[in-house]
């Protein structure tokens, strides 16, 4: 619990007041101005014991998939997500500890998929790299309800990852591109 103006509060505003006054967004900002590979995040020796972690590799990308060995629930839902990093920074420890959390209190399975990034590829290169992991868990988990998440990607490092696509191009910006059979939708702002 955090106390503050003799309130107390939940441990994940003890959480956000504590991040809240770390320099995220120099780090962000330095991360995106020289992308890091190879943080090992999503290592399955970095995850909780109380988690089951599957790997699979392919060429550029891999796919990581946990559920939880006690979770609060149980669901045949499947999460497919998608981290952040402003189109050109790699999962990172607060993405697996997310991921770790929806496990454990939705009981779904979850895969996080570690795609290919900005310089070494661009929009079209990631979104087929995606859609084939994508079309691999749908095959290998078709008993399983998808649900595809994700994280914020905006940021300077859009236009990197575009590499000459307009702004509006479905493939840069799904949001402009045609929305009829998805099924419901839920989006989630905030700032900061």
């Amino acid at each position: 619990m955090l106390v503050t103006d003799g309130v107390k509060k939940p441990l994940s505003t003890a959480l956000y007041y504590g991040l809240h006054n770390l320099p995220i967004k120099a780090l962000f900002a330095r991360q995106l101005a020289q992308p890091m590979r190879g943080n090992k995040a999503l290592q399955p020796e970095k995850f909780r014991p109380d988690i089951e972690v599957f790997v699979r590799h392919s060429v550029a990308s891999s796919i990581t998939t946990i559920h939880s060995l006690s979770p609060k629930a149980r669901s045949d839902a499947h999460i497919i997500y998608l981290h952040g990093g402003g189109y050109a920074m790699q999962a990172l420890f607060f993405h697996r500890r997310f991921a770790e959390k929806l496990a454990i209190r939705t009981g779904c399975t979850v895969s996080l998929l570690d795609f290919p990034l900005p310089p070494q590829a661009q929009c079209i290169e990631t979104v087929c790299a995606v859609m084939r992991m994508y079309k691999a868990i749908s095959l290998l988990y078709r008993q399983h309800r998808l649900i595809l998440m994700g994280d914020s990607a905006r940021g300077r490092a859009g236009l990197r990852y575009a590499n000459g696509l307009a702004p509006d191009d479905p493939r840069c910006s799904p949001l402009c591109g045609q929305m009829e059979g998805l099924g419901r939708i839920q989006i989630f702002i905030s700032e900061d």
